[in-house]
């Protein structure tokens, strides 16, 4: 087995590798035995895991083979939390790449390896308590759109025959559906908050951490200035991706790759939100988006998009229990954020 960069995604242990390299080629590079601390050290700089068995790897990496007074473990812990620091050592013009030198010259603290183990226990139990939280946030996902698909069938099929409209045709008067802001620019301190499509990651965007552009590019798009509670689509990139507007956006933007809707009174946002994340959905949207370097859906598309409408009631019953799925949702999340804290000031008190 043979491993790259690109193949490490987040997970605390990799055993399994996309490619594997000949006896002749592997004759020419150490064997990492299982145990081994992977770190990459180029493109990009701080992915950090546990091999859980033989391998070889490329040029991208700067590994740790632990002796019989260092934990793998802890050392895993302990270049998680050094990942910013490590990067900043990084040089390069094309790319950062950390040096051998750099890598070997890092300093970390090493108590006795009782002492490590118990750190690596701590740490690993807030790991595990968070991991089982976005576990259950991915279950309420889950149960809403089963209740959505129990109640309305398929948007796609439509085997209830419901009524279907286009996308254009449930948006409110003045909700052209419109790009955002093509150019905001650098970041502007108290400027306008704009959101992107890397923003579209909870359920809800909210103020805080949003880019800022200047007040007079954001007054050239106003068209797409929030109001709040409208619905945020990606048309640009991952398209389809989905989240609303917090009341607290009144105001902001979006960007080029982000269309804002907001739906007639006759239109749940709960229910138009759920059908737009169904499966079969996210597969029509799939289908009408173009482009290999750049991928993007047109405007005319996603105004011709069908929306099925089952009687208002019926959307608002929906919504109803949606909510009460949102509110355990935002209670999980913020217990999440308070886990994290916690780790964040372990992992200081440890390594700081």
């Amino acid at each position: 087995m043979w491993v790259t960069p690109a193949e490490l995604g987040g997970s605390k242990y990799f055993g399994k590798t996309q490619r594997t390299i000949s006896d002749k080629a592997a004759s020419k590079l150490q064997l990492l035995p299982i145990g081994t601390v992977l770190f990459s050290s180029r493109a990009p700089i701080g992915k950090v895991a546990i091999t859980t068995a033989p391998m070889y790897c490329n040029q991208g990496f700067k590994n740790v083979i632990c002796g019989d007074n260092l934990y793998n473990e802890y050392v895993y812990w302990c270049l998680t939390y050094n990942i910013p620091l490590l990067q900043s050592l990084g040089v390069g013009a094309t790319f950062k790449e950390l040096s051998k030198s750099a890598m070997s010259n890092f300093s970390i603290p090493i108590p006795p390896l009782s002492i490590q183990r118990s750190i690596v226990a701590e740490l690993d139990l807030l790991h595990s308590v968070i991991e089982k939280k976005q576990e259950q946030l991915r279950a309420l996902d889950n149960l809403a759109q089963s209740l959505f698909y129990q109640m309305f069938g398929d948007p796609i099929t439509n085997p209830m025959g419901w009524e279907i409209k286009k996308l254009g045709e449930v948006v409110a008067e003045d909700c052209s559906l419109s790009y955002g802001i093509v150019q905001p620019g650098d970041h502007v301190e108290n400027g306008i908050p704009v959101v992107r499509p890397i923003d579209l990651i909870d359920t809800y965007v909210y103020r805080k951490g949003l880019k800022c552009t200047s007040a007079e590019i954001a007054s050239a798009y106003k068209r797409t200035v929030l109001k709040g509670n409208e619905l945020l689509m990606c048309v640009r990139g991952t398209t389809g991706v989905i989240s609303i507007a917090s009341s607290e956006l009144v105001g902001c933007n979006t960007t080029r790759g982000i269309t804002p809707i907001a739906l007639d009174e006759k239109v749940s946002k709960w229910f138009v939100y759920h059908l737009i994340k169904m499966s079969s959905y996210q597969q029509l949207i799939a289908s009408l988006t173009y482009g290999i370097a750049l991928k993007q859906i047109n405007m005319k598309d996603v105004r011709t998009l069908p929306i099925i409408l089952p009687p208002l009631p019926l959307q608002q019953s929906f919504a109803a229990k949606v909510s009460a799925i949102e509110a355990q949702k935002q209670a999980i999340t913020q217990s999440i954020k308070d886990v994290e804290s916690l780790l964040a000031q372990r992992m200081d008190h440890y390594f700081g």
